[in-house]
């Protein structure tokens, strides 16, 4: 029995990985990437055990894109030879699962508090991350400012759904546009006007009293008629805000003269480190009346400077009394100077620690010249 010597050649099988993303979202798609260490390989590529990309010996990148796929899982393969019919081979797998996306959320919000103005927002939805257009996170926040808002919900396969809402604005941001001061302007055609909107209700105030309101409704131009105090309260989302107030009082420029019908008591109060003045002034003209208050003697300073007392009205300085701050020159006695155009009025009173009562007296303008 002889024997022969046979030579044998033992090659290693040429290494294969793949690299991509494992987990994505129908009607996504991915790319995977074929890991070798030879670039003389020959590879092909197989969906599910069908071949996708035949044999091919073309240089790296060896890559393949999935295209967008439905839910389900699908098992990729990437097989590698080395060149001949005789040439050794790998194989390697990669599964993709696609997910279904999640449920589509909404946001609701409920009103916590008007002054500071404080909503929450709320967005449904299971277990995972919520994203908020404005920086928060978590499935609930709270805000302080109206406005839109967008949420993005992750669910935990890593699939997204966005939803959007609109929150209403606070009403103290919108009565930006409410003129408040004092105008002089003459009654011609002009007018005031609201937010734009609409708003469950409002209302046009004349000196507190409603003149002119809508409910669930557009804020329609407002046409003064009259000189006075004007505001605008507005109700929404639960809250209510009332604007600053518009004195419109057109001068004789105007063709309107004021009407000097006043009467009145009035009298010092020391209270600490200044004099509360006290009593009750009427207007008993036919129209509003804007006062300026000042000491005629240059010995004080009256706050406010500056009252109002509508038509056959009066300002009750029991309730809302005057201060009067006195200053080195004060020398036990003032005359408060109250003027409104050509009209000017004079109190005289008495700035003894005791209730001084002294009459309102009416000095023409002439006479204070």
């Amino acid at each position: 029995m002889s024997s022969q010597l046979v030579p044998v050649t033992l090659k290693n099988l040429p290494y294969v990985n793949i690299s991509g993303k494992a987990n994505i979202c129908a009607g996504s798609s991915t790319t995977l990437n074929g890991i070798v260490t030879d670039n003389t390989l020959e590879y092909q590529w197989k969906k599910g055990g069908v071949v996708v990309i035949p044999w091919s010996s073309a240089a790296a990148p060896i890559i393949y894109n999935t295209g967008a796929l439905a839910a389900g899982t699908y098992v990729y393969t990437l097989e590698v030879r080395t060149p001949g019919t005789s040439g050794c081979m790998s194989t390697k797998n990669f599964t993709v699962t696609v997910s279904s996306p999640p449920p589509a959320v909404s946001i609701t919000y409920t009103l916590q508090s008007c002054q500071p103005y404080r909503v929450k927002l709320t967005a449904s939805g299971g277990a995972g991350d919520y994203n908020w257009s404005n920086g928060m996170v978590g499935q609930s926040i709270t805000v302080n400012e109206g406005g839109a808002y967008q949420v993005t919900y992750t669910a935990p396969s890593g699939c997204k759904v966005v939803a959007n809402t609109q929150v209403p604005l606070s009403l103290e941001s919108l009565m930006w546009v409410f003129p408040t001061g004092c105008y002089d302007e003459c009654l011609r055609k002009n007018y005031v006007i609201g937010p734009k909107g609409i708003f469950d209700h409002h209302e046009w105030q004349y000196f507190g009293n409603n003149v002119q309101s809508g409910n669930n409704a557009f804020i329609n131009p407002y046409y003064p008629g009259s000189a006075g105090t004007y505001n605008l309260q507005i109700d929404h989302f639960g809250c209510q805000y009332t604007s600053g107030p518009m004195n419109y009082f057109p001068g004789k420029d105007c063709g309107v003269s004021t009407e000097c019908r006043m009467e009145g008591d009035l009298y010092l109060k020391w209270d600490g480190d200044h004099f509360n003045v006290h009593g009750i002034i009427y207007n008993g003209s036919g129209q509003a009346v804007t006062l300026t208050i000042s000491s005629g003697n240059g010995v004080g300073s009256y706050l406010p400077s500056i009252i109002t007392i509508p038509a056959g009205g009066s300002y009750d300085m029991n309730a809302n009394p005057l201060t009067f701050y006195p200053n080195v020159n004060y020398s036990g006695w003032d005359e408060i100077l109250f003027i409104n155009g050509e009209c000017k009025f004079v109190v005289k009173v008495d700035g003894k620690l005791v209730k001084q009562q002294r009459t309102l007296e009416v000095t023409s303008e002439s006479s204070l010249k």
